[in-house]
Protein backbone atom coordinates (compact mmCIF):
# COMPACT_ATOMS: atom_id res chain seq x y z
CA UNK A 1 0.00 0.00 0.00
CA UNK A 2 1.17 3.59 -0.87
CA UNK A 3 2.02 5.75 2.31
CA UNK A 4 2.47 9.65 1.83
CA UNK A 5 5.78 10.41 2.59
CA UNK A 6 7.17 6.78 1.09
CA UNK A 7 9.70 7.13 -1.96
CA UNK A 8 7.00 5.73 -4.47
CA UNK A 9 4.46 8.65 -3.66
CA UNK A 10 6.89 11.09 -4.25
CA UNK A 11 7.81 9.92 -7.07
CA UNK A 12 4.65 9.68 -8.75
CA UNK A 13 3.99 12.84 -7.63
CA UNK A 14 6.80 14.34 -8.82
CA UNK A 15 5.65 13.21 -12.34
CA UNK A 16 2.44 14.55 -11.62
CA UNK A 17 1.18 18.50 -13.69
CA UNK A 18 -1.66 20.49 -12.58
CA UNK A 19 -3.53 20.99 -15.66
CA UNK A 20 -6.53 22.99 -14.66
CA UNK A 21 -7.74 24.47 -11.23
CA UNK A 22 -10.95 26.88 -10.91
CA UNK A 23 -14.46 27.35 -9.52
CA UNK A 24 -17.10 25.36 -11.34
CA UNK A 25 -19.67 26.93 -9.04
CA UNK A 26 -20.44 29.90 -6.02
CA UNK A 27 -23.35 29.61 -4.88
CA UNK A 28 -23.93 32.53 -2.36
CA UNK A 29 -27.13 33.86 -0.16
CA UNK A 30 -27.22 36.49 2.57
CA UNK A 31 -30.02 36.06 5.25
CA UNK A 32 -30.78 40.04 5.75
CA UNK A 33 -33.89 38.52 7.73
CA UNK A 34 -31.44 36.92 10.50
CA UNK A 35 -28.32 40.24 10.43
CA UNK A 36 -27.67 41.55 13.96
CA UNK A 37 -24.84 42.58 14.90
CA UNK A 38 -22.11 40.77 16.84
CA UNK A 39 -19.47 38.72 17.00
CA UNK A 40 -19.56 35.98 13.50
CA UNK A 41 -19.22 32.64 14.09
CA UNK A 42 -18.16 30.58 11.33
CA UNK A 43 -19.20 27.00 10.14
CA UNK A 44 -17.43 24.94 7.43
CA UNK A 45 -17.72 21.86 5.67
CA UNK A 46 -16.10 20.10 3.26
CA UNK A 47 -15.75 17.09 0.80
CA UNK A 48 -13.34 16.06 -1.73
CA UNK A 49 -14.89 14.07 -4.96
CA UNK A 50 -13.25 12.35 -6.96
CA UNK A 51 -15.25 11.26 -10.30
CA UNK A 52 -14.86 8.14 -12.36
CA UNK A 53 -12.71 8.87 -15.39
CA UNK A 54 -11.89 6.45 -18.44
CA UNK A 55 -7.96 8.24 -18.51
CA UNK A 56 -5.26 6.52 -16.63
CA UNK A 57 -3.41 9.91 -16.42
CA UNK A 58 -5.89 12.75 -16.00
CA UNK A 59 -7.72 13.30 -12.76
CA UNK A 60 -10.17 15.99 -11.25
CA UNK A 61 -10.78 16.41 -7.33
CA UNK A 62 -14.20 18.74 -6.88
CA UNK A 63 -13.21 20.05 -3.63
CA UNK A 64 -16.68 21.16 -2.26
CA UNK A 65 -16.98 23.73 0.66
CA UNK A 66 -20.17 25.04 2.58
CA UNK A 67 -19.44 28.04 4.48
CA UNK A 68 -22.01 29.40 7.13
CA UNK A 69 -21.91 32.61 9.07
CA UNK A 70 -23.89 32.68 11.95
CA UNK A 71 -24.41 35.65 14.90
CA UNK A 72 -26.23 34.61 18.15
CA UNK A 73 -27.31 31.39 16.79
CA UNK A 74 -28.99 32.79 13.62
CA UNK A 75 -27.48 31.90 9.81
CA UNK A 76 -26.85 34.96 8.67
CA UNK A 77 -24.97 33.96 4.79
CA UNK A 78 -24.12 30.92 3.20
CA UNK A 79 -21.42 30.46 0.99
CA UNK A 80 -21.28 27.23 -1.40
CA UNK A 81 -18.60 26.59 -3.85
CA UNK A 82 -17.07 23.70 -5.71
CA UNK A 83 -13.48 24.21 -7.02
CA UNK A 84 -12.21 21.56 -9.82
CA UNK A 85 -8.25 20.61 -9.92
CA UNK A 86 -7.23 18.54 -12.55
CA UNK A 87 -4.05 16.94 -12.88
CA UNK A 88 -1.97 14.84 -15.23
CA UNK A 89 1.13 12.61 -15.57
CA UNK A 90 2.83 10.76 -18.56
CA UNK A 91 2.05 7.92 -16.37
CA UNK A 92 -0.45 5.40 -14.91
CA UNK A 93 -2.19 6.98 -11.71
CA UNK A 94 -3.79 4.43 -9.04
CA UNK A 95 -6.26 4.93 -6.62
CA UNK A 96 -4.10 5.02 -3.57
CA UNK A 97 -2.12 7.76 -4.80
CA UNK A 98 -5.63 9.76 -5.62
CA UNK A 99 -6.86 9.09 -2.37
CA UNK A 100 -3.50 10.24 -1.08
CA UNK A 101 -3.50 13.12 -3.09
CA UNK A 102 -7.10 14.27 -1.66
CA UNK A 103 -6.08 13.46 1.52
CA UNK A 104 -2.71 15.95 2.26
CA UNK A 105 -2.07 18.02 -1.46
CA UNK A 106 -5.01 19.26 -2.72
CA UNK A 107 -6.55 21.73 -0.15
CA UNK A 108 -2.93 22.78 -0.38
CA UNK A 109 -3.77 24.10 -3.71
CA UNK A 110 -7.20 25.15 -3.55
CA UNK A 111 -7.69 26.46 -0.32
CA UNK A 112 -6.38 30.00 -1.23
CA UNK A 113 -8.78 30.36 -4.15
CA UNK A 114 -11.70 29.47 -1.45
CA UNK A 115 -10.40 32.36 1.28
CA UNK A 116 -10.16 34.84 -1.87
CA UNK A 117 -13.19 34.14 -3.06
CA UNK A 118 -15.06 34.42 0.87
CA UNK A 119 -13.05 37.45 1.03
CA UNK A 120 -14.78 39.17 -1.78
CA UNK A 121 -17.92 37.47 -1.51
CA UNK A 122 -18.92 38.66 2.03
CA UNK A 123 -17.02 42.34 1.19
CA UNK A 124 -20.09 42.43 -1.86
CA UNK A 125 -22.73 41.44 0.30
CA UNK A 126 -21.82 44.52 2.67
CA UNK A 127 -20.73 42.46 5.37
CA UNK A 128 -17.45 42.61 7.15
CA UNK A 129 -14.94 41.10 5.02
CA UNK A 130 -14.60 37.62 6.18
CA UNK A 131 -10.49 36.42 6.58
CA UNK A 132 -10.73 32.83 6.52
CA UNK A 133 -7.77 31.21 8.61
CA UNK A 134 -4.66 29.97 7.19
CA UNK A 135 -4.90 26.48 5.98
CA UNK A 136 -2.43 23.72 8.23
CA UNK A 137 -2.18 20.44 7.09
CA UNK A 138 -3.45 18.27 9.93
CA UNK A 139 -0.48 15.54 9.47
CA UNK A 140 1.99 18.08 10.12
CA UNK A 141 0.05 19.78 13.32
CA UNK A 142 -0.17 16.52 14.56
CA UNK A 143 3.96 16.20 14.07
CA UNK A 144 4.30 19.08 15.96
CA UNK A 145 2.20 18.25 18.66
CA UNK A 146 -0.65 21.12 18.35
CA UNK A 147 -4.21 20.35 19.18
CA UNK A 148 -6.33 20.70 16.48
CA UNK A 149 -6.28 21.74 12.34
CA UNK A 150 -7.01 25.13 11.27
CA UNK A 151 -9.64 25.10 9.82
CA UNK A 152 -11.09 22.03 8.48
Amino acid sequence: MLEHNSKEYLEILRNVHLNKIGFLEIHSVIHLENYVTGEMDIDIKNEIQIPETDSEEKHAFLDKYKITGNIKDKSIFDIETTIVLVIESKEKIGTDFLKIFSEKNCKIITYPYLRQAVQDLTSKMGLPVLSLPLWQNPATIKEEGKKEAVPV
